[in-house]
């Protein structure tokens, strides 16, 4: 598997990133002579990190074979800059490609998440943190290890994808993997690239957008319990154009399994038993009815749940009867595995909003931050659980355009606005092309309240910025594409620093 690009937008330009893969390429042309002998040892012997060099374990004089008819000289000198110079050469063309590839695909998220100077510090102390771990290994080994000189990128360019993979385990990368003499290209969970043998048990979410595509994930990952968590419309219209299409791709996640793996589908979803049928596997419900230990649940608006399992009081800091749903998921594929009531009343207390799903930022203006993709279904489930909020100031709903929804998304987007005119809203912003049904059936719907609806961000941006007031909660929901989450720099600005 080959990391192509990644489906996670930044907003800063990345020049540290661009820096780096500059500084790499130039000491490959002009101290590296583009990977040709001699330079390409002569600069290994001379910038590389020797570790008994660097800790005066070799005397001066002493030679290291550095390849037919070629040899390195200790001369001492600049010894102490080596942790920072090897980083930047590498041993061949597929060694520096590999390397600034992956820097090229993830460095961008990351320095947009850190900002540009933290981000060129972490890089250069992960990369002198992995040259110390290699120089001491280097140690304890003994001297035939002393002499083997360390060169590249490799350990910065771990740490960067160690910091992408915490702070994005959910982003999607478009990946491309051979198949014999075919190619195929699909999008992978990030925190995949860090799977290693030692690991027990990992848990992915797996989305799909194309018909086929779960096909491959499905033989990538062959899970021995896989979730299905609904049956909506998002992506209908890249998914055959109905519901039943949507089922009968989810549904794949089991085609690989062979008598020993569980399948666990919701309770009241209309294609439980579909989705149950033929499944080579145990085939479990989830839902209140289904969870045994499962005592009900009492809802805190935005701030979560709080539920009963096993006779034990659980926190759920998600809001939304999604959410509860989703939790309940999640007890029964936990149970599988041995997990008690403690350990359930743990992991979920654990839990806190990722960016852009279902998050909650209180400030004097307060944000449903829930811009991270959008389908007919949580459209309805934010607006409800936004109106359903005790909340004492105004509510605005910012509702961008719901993407990649077909022959649907007229229709789709009509209702989305006449649901949006019965909410509890004082003010509707619709923003996007499609969106423009979604105004109109609003206003038709002699919504009381402040409509707005724009396609260009900069004039959605300025209206929006003159609405806040004071004690606004405001709801941000719309499809990935539309980088609704750009809104949020204008809340900052308004109401305090709570939103980061």
């Amino acid at each position: 598997m080959f990391p192509l690009r990644d489906e996670n937008a930044s907003f800063l330009t990345p020049f540290g990133t661009w820096l780096l893969v500059a500084g790499n390429l130039l000491s490959w042309l002009l101290v590296q002579g583009l990977g040709s002998e001699p330079a390409l040892s002569a600069s290994v012997c001379e910038w590389g990190l020797i570790p008994g060099d660097l800790f005066g374990r070799l005397p001066v004089g002493s030679r290291i074979p550095m390849g037919p008819g070629l040899s390195c000289e200790i001369e001492g000198g600049h010894v102490l800059a080596t942790p920072l110079t090897s980083m930047f050469l590498h041993g061949g063309w597929v060694h520096l490609i590999g390397n600034l590839w992956f820097l090229w695909v993830f460095g961008n998220n990351v320095e947009d998440a850190l900002g540009r100077p933290r981000f060129l510090a972490f890089y250069l102390l992960t990369g002198i943190a992995a040259a110390a771990t290699q120089t001491g290994a280097a140690l304890v080994a003994g001297s035939r290890d002393l002499v083997i000189p360390m060169v590249g990128a490799s350990g910065a360019i771990s740490g960067v994808l160690a910091a992408y993979l915490v702070m994005f385990p959910r982003a999607r990368v478009l990946t491309l993997i051979p198949i014999f003499i075919l190619i195929r290209f699909v999008q992978l969970p990030a925190s995949l690239f860090l799977v290693r043998p030692e690991h027990e048990l990992a848990v992915f979410e797996l989305g799909i957008n194309r018909i086929g595509e779960m096909d491959i994930l499905a033989a990538a990952y062959e899970p021995d319990c896989a979730i299905i968590n609904n049956i909506g419309s998002a992506h209908i219209g890249m998914l055959g154009g109905t519901r039943q299409g949507i089922a009968a791709e989810k549904k794949k996640i089991s085609s690989r399994f062979n008598g020993a793996q569980t399948l666990i589908v919701p309770e009241d979803d209309d294609f439980r038993d579909y989705l149950l049928s033929d499944v080579r596997g145990r085939g479990l419900c989830f839902g209140p009815r289904s969870q045994g230990g499962f005592g009900g649940a009492r809802s805190l608006g935005l701030e979560g749940w709080e539920l009963s399992y096993g006779g034990l009081s659980c926190r759920l800091a998600l809001p939304g009867a999604h959410n509860l749903m989703n939790a309940l998921a999640a007890i029964q594929a936990a149970s599988l595995y041995g997990a008690a009531p403690e350990d359930v009343q743990k992991g979920l207390a654990a839990i806190r909003p990722l960016s852009g799903r279902s998050e909650f930022l209180r400030g004097r203006v307060s944000v449903v931050n829930d811009c991270y993709n959008a389908n007919a279904e949580s459209m309805f489930a934010a607006i409800s659980f936004c109106d359903d909020a005790e909340l004492s100031g105004r509510r605005i709903y910012v509702l961008g355009s719901m993407k990649e929804l077909g022959d649907e998304s007229p229709e789709a987007h009509r209702k989305l606005g006449l649901r949006a005119a019965s909410s509890k809203a004082d003010c509707l912003y619709f923003f996007g092309e499609e969106a423009t049904a979604a105004y109109h059936a609003a206003k038709e719907a002699s919504f009381p309240g402040a409509l707005r609806h724009f396609t260009d961000f900069d004039a959605l941006s300025a209206a929006f910025r003159r609405e806040l007031r004071e004690g606004d909660t405001v709801l941000l929901k719309a499809s990935r594409s539309m980088a609704l989450e750009r809104l949020l720099d204008v809340i900052k600005d308004f109401g305090g620093t709570h939103v980061s």
